[in-house]
């Protein structure tokens, strides 16, 4: 019994308890695709703000420009798989120009502080 328990604290303790669950001890806020309300690419094509559903902002940086970031109805932002998104990792961003579509690799997924978000142009706020 009392090694059962010490190997479940051990699974535990090295993150194979899910994504979620570790995402939450880095103090990561997760959240689902679905609610995400709004989204403002900035002039730079390297950034992307978001706002979900409770007023929450995040960042998404992208490892280099991606042309044409900019025309907002170009932008496909999809989810991998059905579970949170708490990372860049779990973000699939394409450019779409009628049947071709175009990744953009991202590199960030960061939740924004008030502080943070303060200090975002007001163009850019979602």
């Amino acid at each position: 019994m009392r090694i059962a328990a010490l190997v479940a604290a051990g699974v535990f303790a090295l993150g194979l308890a899910g994504p979620a669950a570790h995402a939450q001890d880095r103090g990561e806020q997760c959240f689902f695709q679905h609610s995400i309300e709004n989204f403002i690419p900035t002039d730079d094509e390297k950034t992307i703000y978001l706002r979900i559903t409770g007023g929450a902002v995040y960042r998404i940086d992208l490892a280099s420009q991606c042309p044409g970031l900019a025309f907002r109805d170009k932008i496909e932002l999809n989810q991998f798989g059905n579970g949170n998104i708490c990372s860049a990792l779990d973000l699939d961003l394409k450019l779409r120009e009628g049947r071709v579509a175009v990744p953009c690799i991202l590199s960030g997924l960061h939740r924004l502080t008030p502080v943070e978000l303060a200090a975002v142009p007001k163009k850019y706020r979602p």
